[in-house]
């Protein structure tokens, strides 16, 4: 995976005074804290309690800077969210993560977390940026991002984990009219898992 294509893209990004990103799955806050550097405001979601102290403790001096104690999906609610034993960012809502049982995931290990959607927390708001690790939770995510998608120009950077359908989910962007742009730079074709993705529907991040 490469998480330093992330930070080159948000490095590129000129500063947009009026425009706001959200920063899903934002564990300890490390790209919250640059995006806050591009936007008039960043919201950063993050559902685990352990990470939660230690995000308002690294942006605690930031002013344009909101952490929500949520996770992102399809509904607003509560959902299970399964911890990752030896990595406190591999934290998942995926049921079938938790179900294959690979990075030490189980269903039995679980606790219940608030959820909300991309379209509740937008609103009306002018929304440019979207960074998402939602640890193979992709389709709770963008279920509930129908009407943020269609009427803001964004860039959207992504990691696309095990368990999500790559094909299934470059569909759904496609036909959103999303152009996609892979890791190496390159457009993609479909989504592979274990790499991420910068994808735009509007003016590009130039890379």
């Amino acid at each position: 995976m490469n998480e330093s294509f992330v930070k080159k893209v948000i490095s590129k990004i000129q500063w947009e005074p009026n425009r706001i990103a959200l920063d899903i799955g934002a564990h300890h806050g490390e790209y919250s804290i640059l995006l806050a550097r591009k936007y008039k405001h960043v919201y950063s979601f993050e559902p685990f309690p352990v990470n939660i102290e230690r995000l308002k403790e690294n942006t605690k001096e930031i002013q344009n800077l909101t952490i929500v104690p949520k996770a992102i999906s399809d509904k607003n609610g509560v959902t299970r969210l399964y911890p990752c034993p030896t990595n406190t960012g591999g934290n998942s809502i995926s049921h079938a993560i938790a179900e294959c049982e690979t990075w030490g995931h189980s269903l039995e290990n679980h606790i219940d977390v608030k959820t909300t959607t991309i379209d509740n927390v937008v609103g009306k708001n002018s929304l440019a940026f979207i960074k998402t690790d939602s640890e193979g939770a992709a389709e709770y995510v963008w279920n509930g991002a129908i009407n943020t998608l269609k009427k803001n120009e964004l860039n959207i950077v992504m990691e696309v984990h095990q368990k999500v359908d790559g094909d299934k989910l470059f569909a759904f962007f496609k036909k959103l009219k999303y152009t996609i742009i892979q890791d190496d730079e390159t457009e993609a074709k479909t989504f592979l898992n274990d790499r991420h993705y910068l994808l735009y529907n509007g003016w590009p991040i130039n890379l």
